[in-house]
């Protein structure tokens, strides 16, 4: 999805995603290793060589997405003030929130929903481990991350716009209404 949608709009998000690895990676590292302190599996269970991709693969998505997801988020966030905008603040400041959270959760479902393409591939025996299946969870888990995240994002939009602690549209755009 990330590669048809940077190919579509000529913004290459491989590239960037490079350039933040060095920046991403710690991040994610330790993501990894609170995910594998809260783990009923031991540390023996799992071959060194899968943990490695399982890491490698976790990393690589983390910077992909750190990228695209807040990108996202961003434009969904200008295109609802801009309808805000030519309604002349008819929008209450709550419906920022809930845009950010509706994304969330788009992202944080996106892991569950798989077609049967997907379910084939990863679902087969191989010898040793899976790298198909490995791959697959590591994306899933960096959707949930990053879901999660969101949605904590909107919520806490929500909990500012209720506070009045910014004020509604109308009164910094009283100059187009």
């Amino acid at each position: 999805m990330v590669k048809e949608a940077a190919s579509e709009t000529g913004f290459n998000f491989e590239l960037y995603s490079k350039m933040i690895r060095p920046y991403s990676d710690p991040v994610a590292s330790t993501l990894l290793l609170v995910f594998d302190s809260l783990t009923e599996f031991d540390e023996d269970e799992a071959r060194e060589e899968a943990k490695e991709m399982a890491t490698e693969h976790f990393q690589q998505k983390f910077a992909e997405r750190m990228l695209v997801y807040p990108f996202c988020s961003m434009i969904s966030l200008l295109l609802v003030g801009l309808v805000d905008v030519f309604q002349c603040g008819a929008l209450t400041n709550q419906i920022y929130g809930l845009v950010v959270d509706f994304l969330g959760a788009i992202i944080l479902g996106r892991g569950l929903l798989m077609g049967g393409v997907a379910i084939g591939a990863v679902s087969g025996t191989r010898w040793g481990y899976n790298p198909l299946l490995i791959k697959s969870m590591a994306k899933d888990s960096v959707d949930g991350v990053l879901g999660i995240t969101i949605i904590l994002i909107g919520i806490l939009l929500q909990i500012i716009a209720l506070g009045k602690i910014y004020p509604d549209l109308p009164i910094w755009a009283g100059a187009i209404c």
